[in-house]
């Protein structure tokens, strides 16, 4: 077995929805020892998400953000349970939390507690906006983030409303965020000896990522970037394009590529046409570059745009929806971006193969290659093993599930 980047580091996982979880699955991909942390009565909210099996009711949406962690449940409301977690914290090298500011003091695991149990522990909280300043206090999901944030505001069409991605980027966003902060504080912890706090809010990693329209905003008089649908402020043609069937992007992102796509629509004379000479006309002639590009187009299918564009070195792409996505070699196999990892045991969702399909970890390590676990196991699946290492006794452990500490 090929070593395993983060092996010998344990990572708390006390999240829900997808933020935390999403970051502990990187980890577990990593080699983390990840610890799934539960309530013992309801479990995470996210075990009830869609999409579930449809005969069975279980959560595909949990298995692929839990997969390779071990999952652990207990009442932190109860003396015994918050022992239990004090003994995880002393335990642990990481911990990740996404509770609304004020709930982890409350119950006697915020930064300061945490820190005087174990001073090496990484202390991470993921929220809406921020431990600190004058919202904090508010909660936050993806769409408060991509709205507050500004993204909505120059995503969709023109004369179209404001629209959310497509995609949770705000809990993307964070989550990566965090996850950039914990593997620093872990690299300035072999030096130092001491843990860090991290605080991460999804509205910041949103305004983050809105770097270019802000510093337009600062640097050219105020102008308040808006909604280009799927064009490119900064270059030209950078846009989805009408075929016969259906449409299809081109990304020329400079004047070269401009040159090389006129000579694969056999049409080089458009290189030194006054309109079309540099980015700059392009863009100020935008309606008769998409009319000369569209009578090219007009009688063939995207895919047969995008394979001569392609072959001229020009970016271009089929806009895919999911069946296409995990249907394609290119990303499904070579890239291993759709991957199995082994069921519990007696899965229902299972296939003959014992194995669920869940989607693959986009880095690639040669040298230390993701390695996936197994799909998270049911509530407290592995309270017996967890507790044991933590040194409770099996006269504890039955004490703890006659009180309902752990199930």
């Amino acid at each position: 077995m090929a070593d395993r980047l983060m092996e010998g580091i344990r990572v708390l996982d006390f999240t829900d929805f997808l933020a935390g979880p999403y970051l502990g699955m990187y980890f577990a991909d990593m080699g983390a020892d990840v610890i799934k942390i539960e309530n013992c009565k309801t479990g995470n909210f996210t075990r009830n998400a869609r999409p579930k099996d449809p005969n069975t009711g279980i959560s595909m949406y949990w298995n692929n953000l839990n997969r390779g962690k071990r999952c652990v449940a207990i009442d932190l409301k109860t003396p015994e349970g918050k022992e239990i977690f004090a003994e995880l914290v002393k335990s642990a090298d990481v911990l990740i939390e996404n509770n609304r500011p004020g709930v982890m003091d409350r119950l006697g695991f915020g930064w300061e507690a945490c820190n005087e149990m174990n001073p090496r522990l990484i202390y991470a909280s993921i929220s809406g906006f921020g431990q600190t300043g004058r919202n904090a206090y508010k909660p936050g999901y993806d769409l408060i983030a991509q709205a507050q944030g500004g993204a909505m505001s120059v995503t969709g069409w023109p004369d179209g409303e404001a629209t959310r991605s497509g995609l949770a980027v705000g809990d993307m966003f964070g989550a990566l965020n965090a996850g950039v902060g914990i593997c620093a504080s872990l690299y300035k912890r072999e030096l130092t000896g001491k843990g860090n706090r991290i605080d991460v809010a999804l509205v910041d990693s949103i305004v983050s990522a809105m770097e270019a329209k802000i510093m337009t905003y600062f640097n050219e008089n105020h102008k308040i970037y808006g909604r280009w649908g799927n064009k490119y402020s900064a270059s030209s043609p950078y846009d989805s394009f009408y075929a016969k069937d259906t449409t299809f992007v081109i990304a020329s992102g400079t004047d070269k590529h401009w040159g090389l796509l006129c000579d694969a629509m056999g049409h080089p004379e458009y290189k030194e046409d006054p309109r079309f000479c540099d980015t700059e006309t392009r863009k100020k002639n935008d309606k008769y570059l998409r009319e000369v590009i569209h009578a090219w187009t007009a009688d063939k299918t995207a895919a047969e745009c995008v394979e001569i564009i392609d072959k001229a070195g020009v970016p271009a792409a089929r806009i895919y929806n999911v069946e296409d996505v995990v249907t394609d070699p290119g990303i499904a196999i070579d890239r291993e971006m759709i991957v199995k990892v082994k069921a519990p045991a007696a899965h229902p969702e299972a296939g003959e193969d014992g194995e669920l399909t869940v989607v693959g970890n986009p880095i690639k390590m040669p040298l230390t290659p993701m390695q996936y676990g197994q799909a998270a196991g049911d509530i407290g699946a592995d309270n017996t093993e967890i507790l044991k290492e933590l040194g409770f006794t099996d006269e504890q452990l039955a004490d703890f599930r006659e009180k309902k500490v752990i199930n």
